[in-house]
């Protein structure tokens, strides 16, 4: 969760915060076409190769430099960037899937449990997805707040018309009448994409919790020969998982 809250919160932002020339759409394109990519050809050897646990701390590197290309946003740092974090979703996302159902098994297993592995498998998908979705509500709630409280202290403006004049200017302003280049349009504080500064601050966070997630996974996180399953035995795994 930790992790996803900062890839969402500044993904979320890409449109907007670097619009010039299309730059953050064409970026969101690269990330999802290179995991098109990856999801294809990668998971099965890099997870053969570095087992789960390590396949999900490197991928967690992964998606470091595009956090770290929001300090100097051009092209030939956001799209690189882009690629690696495709790269790197595709191993990352099989191996939590991998994870998760060797760690439900192995739940039934030696748990004492004696409900079905199926049922439990389940259960532990739902519970990452939980996590997983709250990280769209934390990366968002952590970009509200910061550029708002930073925009109050810069001492910015947002316009804030009395009701009467804002109800009768919405209709005039907004929907099919919108038009980003007239001057009400572009004297429109909430418009304005946020200044610089405020974009290093919130990256240095987000870059922060990446760090803080791919650091629980190393040493929070138990590799599975610990669990010493003979499922793994009897697929003829000569390398850990």
């Amino acid at each position: 969760m930790v992790h996803f809250t900062a890839f969402h919160g500044t993904s979320n932002l890409q449109s907007s915060v670097n619009s010039d020339a299309s730059l953050g759409t064409f970026t969101l394109a690269a990330i999802y076409g290179s995991l098109i990519l990856s999801n294809i050809f990668l998971p099965a050897a890099v997870i053969r190769w570095l087992g789960c646990k390590w396949t999900i701390a490197f991928s967690f590197i992964a998606y470091m430099p595009f956090i770290a290309s929001q300090f100097y946003p051009r092209a030939y740092t956001l799209l690189p960037a882009g690629l690696a974090v495709g790269f790197g979703g595709g191993p990352l996302w099989c191996a939590k899937c991998t994870y998760l159902t060797v760690v439900a098994e192995s739940f039934t297993r030696f748990g004492g449990n004696r409900e079905k592995t199926e049922v439990a498998v389940v259960r532990f998908f739902g519970l990452f997805f939980v996590f997983y979705q709250m990280a769209q509500v934390w990366g968002n709630l952590i970009s509200s707040s910061v550029l708002s409280h930073l925009t109050g202290d810069s001492g910015g403006t947002s316009i804030a018309p009395n009701s009467s004049e804002h109800l009768r200017d919405v209709s005039a302003i907004c929907g099919s009448n919108f038009c980003p280049s007239t001057v009400s349009a572009m004297e429109n504080a909430n418009l304005r994409p946020p200044e610089p500064r405020h974009i290093h601050i919130l990256s240095g966070i987000f870059l922060g919790c990446m760090i803080a997630a791919c650091l629980a996974v190393t040493f929070g996180v138990d590799s599975l020969t610990r669990l010493k399953l003979e499922k793994i035995e009897e697929y003829g795994k000569k390398r850990p998982l």
